[in-house]
């Protein structure tokens, strides 16, 4: 594990006392066109070494808690209770909601 994977480890373990799974997403960038593959244009997409560590643990409850490590925010909210909210909280709460609507376990 890299540094940096480390780190997201251990400041996951200070917030909720569990050990994570990490997971890193590469950022990208097209080395031609921009918003024109979905147009029937020609791409040419790379991955770079800029990216999005996170990590995941259950927690056996209907909350869901997030820590913002770049900001030092925390933030809980029901599963039941997913709404718009402000800023950065915004991107998680749309993969969790993607899970409600596809009924899936994620408790």
């Amino acid at each position: 594990m890299n540094e940096l994977a480390v780190r997201i480890t251990h400041i996951f373990k200070e917030h909720f006392s569990t050990e994570p799974s990490v997971y890193f997403s590469p950022g990208r960038i097209n080395l031609i066109g921009e918003h024109i593959d979905y147009n029937d244009g020609f791409v040419l997409p790379a991955a770079i070494d800029k990216g999005v560590y996170y990590a995941v643990a259950a927690n056996q409850t209907n909350v869901a808690n997030f820590y913002a490590a770049d900001f030092n925010e925390l933030f809980s909210i029901s599963i039941d209770e997913v709404k718009k909210e402000k800023g950065w909280k915004n991107y998680v709460l749309s993969v969790l909601n993607e899970f409600i609507l596809l009924k899936k376990n994620i408790g």
